[in-house]
């Protein structure tokens, strides 16, 4: 990702029909091409009706530890490695542009670190307050650099497998109410 594009931002709604046609299409496909057991998740704001999103796909495929470089390498022949200097052995991803949507692949070791973006979803989708927030945030950086909101995503949320939201001291009880 480009970190001098600039952010734009649209509703849910706006474009639920056509991310749920993606991601039951980009399901099968991986489905089809990964032979060992996998849970695959729609993840994101585009899985969040009320929530911005950039109009893009997340798809968290989440695998056993023994399955994870067999999944991995079967990935890298379909689309493009993406952060890879944020891959361990437990977390990868990718990207796929020719999508109708952008689509990134987020393959996790479940009950690891980084099996978390299914549960910031439910989070999110469970505790309107904690949405909203999120949104705001978004708001203020509409129209900027992606590197400006990348970094308060980051904040919001904390590091990929590190401090997570979900279980951070940010996060009290008033937030849920």
């Amino acid at each position: 990702m480009d970190p001098s594009r600039i952010i734009h931002f649209k509703k849910t709604e706006d474009i639920f029909d056509v991310v749920q046609r993606l991601f039951n299409e980009q399901k099968t496909f991986l489905l089809n091409k990964i032979p060992c057991p996998v849970d695959i998740q729609h993840v994101g704001s585009s899985s969040i009706l009320g929530a911005l999103t950039q109009a893009d796909l997340d798809i968290q495929i989440r695998v056993t530890k023994d399955n994870f470089e067999k999944t991995v390498e079967i990935l890298r022949n379909f689309f493009d490695v993406k952060h890879s200097e944020d891959w361990t052995t437990e977390f990868a991803s990718f990207v796929n542009t020719k999508n109708a949507l952008p689509t990134d692949y987020i393959v996790t070791i479940e009950d690891s670190r980084y099996d978390h973006f299914y549960k910031t979803r439910d989070c999110l989708k469970g505790h309107p307050k904690m949405l909203s927030k999120y949104n705001a945030m978004k708001r203020l950086y509409e129209g900027k650099k992606y590197s400006e909101y990348s970094d308060a995503k980051k904040l919001f949320f904390g590091g990929n497998g590190k401090v997570r939201f979900l279980d951070s001291i940010l996060v009290s009880e008033e937030d849920f109410e």
